[in-house]
């Protein structure tokens, strides 16, 4: 769902060929997992036949073309590459560590959101300020997965990691599926400009937009977010996708 990091070329037997939109800012970690389908064991070559990159999990990726091997073994393993987000299937149990290891913090019992209360209203009690600038002023709920997508919220299930706080609403509306954010970055966010990834076991914003303006990378890129709470990280991921 966020932007491309990078562009599918082909794909033969068990290798995707991928084209990075620009070089320079992308990770190997966060690469691997924006061109895999349910593959989180593969691993990125510069050759169709060469071995993984030698480029750690956080490492700059500065090549043009990368492809994507399932293993080193499995020469004539296919598997499946997913053409848009409504055909992905979100993978309930089975989500990758680098995600799993940021997993927010439960809301506490003595921070409970009020039942009666909007999202926009659960959202400003819950996080205060915008999760990416720390700002007070100027801020509005932004959801993880889209109201827009709420037909893939249903079909995969989406709606066990909501805490149906809010009686009456539909659960992709849930204070689970939110942050606040400042009204400006919300819409960048929205115009898929930037993801939130982990990278050494920290949330940190990701600019991935071709062409995103030097203002934008140095004011957010690899910034951390402000610590969140009562958020799914399945939410994230899927945002991420």
């Amino acid at each position: 769902m966020a932007g491309r990091i990078f562009q599918q070329t082909s794909t033969t037997e068990s290798v995707c060929v991928i084209r990075a939109i620009a070089t320079g800012k992308y990770f190997n970690g966060t690469s691997r997992l924006g061109s895999s389908s349910k593959r989180w064991e593969g691993f990125l070559t510069e050759i169709r036949t060469g071995g993984a990159a030698q480029v750690g999990p956080d490492g700059i990726l500065r090549g043009k073309n990368y492809y994507f091997r399932v293993s080193e073994d499995a020469a004539d393993e296919k598997y499946p590459v997913v053409p848009s987000f409504a055909h992905w299937r979100f993978p309930h149990d089975n989500l990758p560590e680098s995600w799993t290891s940021c997993e927010p913090l439960k809301l506490p019992l003595d921070r409970q959101l009020p039942r009666q209360s909007s999202l926009a209203e659960a959202t400003l009690a819950r996080d205060i300020s915008c999760r990416i600038t720390n700002h007070i002023e100027g801020t509005e709920h932004a959801h993880l997965v889209p109201r827009s997508e709420e037909r893939w919220f249903g079909e995969n299930g989406m709606f066990r990691y909501t805490n149906q706080q809010l009686p009456g609403s539909e659960p992709v509306d849930d204070a689970q599926n939110a942050i606040l954010l400042r009204s400006d970055v919300h819409t960048i966010f929205d115009q898929k400009r930037f993801a939130i990834v982990p990278k050494s076991s920290v949330l940190l914003v990701h600019i991935i937009a071709p062409g995103s303006s030097l203002q934008l990378t140095s004011l957010y890129h690899n910034v951390s977010l402000q610590p969140l709470v009562g958020v799914a990280i399945q939410y994230v991921l899927a945002r991420f996708a």
